[in-house]
């Protein structure tokens, strides 16, 4: 009985010590991804405050009819704007996307979120509005 009792805590701490490899690996990944977002979100020259930011909820909504253009601002994270601006013909007010101003969503169920700042900006049309600041 007793060999039986140790070859279970041996199966025991063994287990336990994968789940910890295991962890650990998860953490290190995340930071990694955290430090590579923050770097690319912090590479956008944007003269303005914002934060990354998403939409909760139906994307169909957002045109009427379930779109490219609806999916990829749901699937997307977008400059989402904590301060209004006017740059010539491009005006947004705060708590509008960078690509897409928050009167042309009205009438919809659309809920925008705040992201976590270490998820990187992926919405094409913000990155390439962004670029406007540059001063490479």
């Amino acid at each position: 009985m007793c060999a039986r009792a140790d070859d279970v805590d041996r199966v025991r701490a063994a287990k336990a010590a994968r789940e910890a490899a295991e962890q650990a690996s998860l953490r290190a990944r995340e930071e990694d991804l955290r430090v590579r977002a923050q770097a690319s979100n912090d590479s956008l020259a944007i003269p303005f405050r914002w934060v990354p930011g998403a939409i909760d909820g139906e994307s169909s909504l957002l045109h009427g009819t379930q779109s490219d253009e609806g999916q990829r601002l749901a699937n997307d994270v977008h400059i989402l704007l904590k301060q209004g601006f006017r740059d010539g013909r491009l005006v947004r007010s705060a708590g509008d996307f960078l690509c897409i101003r928050s009167r042309r969503m009205d009438g919809t169920n659309l809920k925008v979120r705040k992201a976590e700042m270490y998820v990187e900006v992926s919405c094409k049309e913000c990155l390439t509005l962004a670029k406007r600041w540059r001063s490479d």
